[in-house]
């Protein structure tokens, strides 16, 4: 990130030609950049000219263009394909093209990265892992699950957009940057005719026609600024469901779309419980955000209570059996031929199966590394 100099700045803005109101906007743009830790933007332009991406381009991806063409070439800016849920249905993935990727790779390293979620937020952390979020929960007697449907998918343009204004943007800047971290959706009859996504002010969309939508964009899974942005925008409801879960004297996390709350008191009930549940339903829509009311879950004495896949109800953390099944169910055929279970699990590729496995050994050696060292004894012939 290039060294904040005002008197350097100044001197040359003075120089070419800049007003004396410019120069002092821009200086304030760029010493609340400084003291926020991310990179200064003063327009799509100077963007374009930071992460090394054609301007044309972009602008394209802001005016919500399906097919951009610049430098005598059409580019998609997302390629899409879908997976298979262990629960069922499918899960869509949104890949950026190769220009669109380095812009939300840059806006991610030189913005997101360094803006801080709330403490009880454990996905898509750097140093933070699924067993950091189960451990709040060890111990206790009543545990109560909440999944939020269609998390990424979930979270609009104009929330998005929010965050980059509170982190000091200017507006254009701010919905330029949404922009470029969203997408429309024609497919989503939900998205089409939702009062949540339709575009309700123009005043500043109007200086820019190009730039008039009749639907907001998208959170897509498959960004790179995606994870940091959910978590920016969840900021608010994570303060709230904390101390929601605090008055009630219980604790709280969320990875991603699943949010636990417990509590470890004798004399908690399941009433209690219940209404705890309720009040947290209430601060969940408010957010925007819809719940996965099959997944909800309340778990007290005498039952289970698992966290992420983690057994949560003693004073240390525990792989279920399930968990341990499903891990050496894979390795073990991948053991006999990785190429066969991979097209038998419908993965895109081998080192997609292996990448799989790779990150279920590492949830696994998190909680229990001589169950995975013992696995790993007999090592997998992997072909090159």
């Amino acid at each position: 990130m290039t060294r904040w100099a005002p008197h350097s700045f100044k001197n040359q803005a003075t120089e070419e030609g800049l007003s004396a109101d410019d120069v002092a906007r821009f200086a304030l743009q760029y010493e609340n950049a400084a003291k926020m830790g991310v990179a200064p933007l003063l327009s799509l332009m100077h963007l374009a000219q930071s992460c090394g991406v054609c301007y044309d381009f972009l602008r394209g991806c802001c005016e919500r263009e399906t097919h951009v063409r610049f430098r005598n070439r059409i580019v998609t800016p997302y390629r899409t394909f879908s997976i298979n849920k262990r629960s069922g249905g499918k899960r869509f993935i949104s890949v950026p093209s190769e220009d669109l990727m380095a812009a939300q790779d840059w806006i991610y390293r030189l913005i997101l990265k360094s803006q801080p979620c709330h403490a009880r937020a454990f996905a898509y952390q750097p140093g933070r892992s699924i067993a950091d979020c189960a451990a709040i929960h060890m111990g206790c007697r009543w545990l109560i699950k909440l999944d939020i449907a269609s998390f990424f998918e979930s979270i609009t343009e104009k929330q998005v957009y929010g965050v980059f204004l509170g982190i000091g943007y200017a507006p254009l800047v701010s919905l330029e940057l949404a922009r470029l971290c969203t997408r429309v959706d024609a497919v989503s009859k939900k998205r089409k005719e939702g009062p949540k996504w339709k575009v309700k002010r123009r005043t500043m969309l109007g200086k820019i026609p190009c730039y008039l939508q009749e639907s907001l964009g998208y959170l897509p899974q498959g960004a790179p600024t995606s994870p940091a942005l959910s978590n920016l925008v969840a900021r608010k409801m994570d303060e709230a469901l904390d101390h929601v879960a605090t008055d009630a004297g219980f604790e709280y996390s969320r990875y991603s779309d699943d949010m636990y709350f417990s509590s470890s008191l004798p004399t908690t009930t399941k009433s209690e419980a219940l209404h705890l549940a309720r009040r947290a339903s209430v601060v969940i829509a408010s957010a925007g955000f819809d719940l996965n009311r099959s997944k909800t879950m309340i778990a007290g004495p005498g039952q289970r209570r698992l966290v992420l896949g983690l057994l949560v109800d003693g004073n240390r953390l525990r792989l279920s059996p399930e968990q341990r099944r499903r891990i050496e169910w894979h390795y073990r055929h991948c053991l006999v031929d990785p190429a066969k279970h991979a097209e038998k699990k419908e993965f895109r590729s081998i080192s997609g199966l292996k990448h799989h496995l790779g990150g279920l050994l590492a949830y696994a050696r998190a909680v229990d590394s001589d169950f995975v060292t013992k696995l790993e004894a007999t090592p997998i012939s992997w072909p090159v």
